[in-house]
């Protein structure tokens, strides 16, 4: 503010103007841009670092160590067990292939039984032949009961990873939400410091332009007293 009233105080040389009447330094720099005059920019270079305060730096920074903290949630970036329950859901799988591949032998063979027993024609086989069939169905009960068993647990277990990775997959969506709001809170107050330092520099030459001008105006009146000397 200092600064504006010297720059109001001087006058402006005669020479500088195309017109009589007496303008300041201060009225000369303003004509240059009467929207933007050195009042309304001080004036907009202090509403803004109001605007941006020590407290707004140490909200974005706190910001910024809350979502790096969330974002480095072990709890949430791993799946504890996880490798062991697929180590045992493999175990499952060879498992219930083994059983498979028994009740198609099984099968194929109470076929090979009943084509055997049709081309001999010997009905005394007959009771051996149920009591064998009796005990292998037995067996193919069983294991389909177990194969039914391995397939509820291979569900429950495929509803439990889905349910797990998305809690997780939501949990990353929420984290990136926050870096994109506080990435645009950095945008919006990069902008700020970039227009303050831009104000800043134009007070830095509007702080040394009295300086500048006197100094220009002793060297215009020395040169011309030494000219006129020199004349002489």
């Amino acid at each position: 503010s200092k600064v504006l009233i010297w720059l109001e105080k001087l006058p402006l040389l005669p020479c500088l103007t195309s017109k009589s009447e007496k303008r300041s330094l201060l009225e000369w720099i303003n004509t240059y841009d009467q929207q933007s005059s050195l009042e309304n920019l001080l004036r907009q270079c202090q509403e803004s670092i109001k605007q941006l305060n020590f407290e707004v730096y140490e909200k974005v920074v706190d910001d910024a160590q809350q979502i790096l903290e969330s974002a480095q949630n072990p709890n949430m970036k791993e799946i504890r067990g996880l490798a062991d329950r697929l180590v045992n859901l493999q175990q499952r799988l060879h498992l219930a292939n083994q059983l498979k591949q028994d009740q198609s032998d099984m099968a194929q063979g109470f076929q090979q039984n009943k084509m055997r027993a049709e081309h001999l024609g010997d009905s005394s086989v007959l009771p051996d032949l149920c009591s064998s069939h009796q005990k292998q169905l037995h067996v193919l009960i069983k294991n389909h009961c177990h194969l039914r068993e391995i397939r509820n647990l291979c569900a429950r277990a495929k509803d439990e990873l889905s349910v797990n990775l998305h809690t997780r997959l939501k949990w990353v969506m929420t984290i990136e939400k926050q870096i994109c709001s506080l990435n645009s809170k950095i945008v919006i107050y990069h902008d700020f410091l970039r227009k303050i330092k831009k104000r800043m520099d134009i007070f830095e030459q509007v702080y040394d332009a009295p300086k500048l001008y006197v100094l220009s105006v002793i060297e215009v009146v020395r040169r011309r007293h030494f000219s006129k000397q020199f004349c002489e």
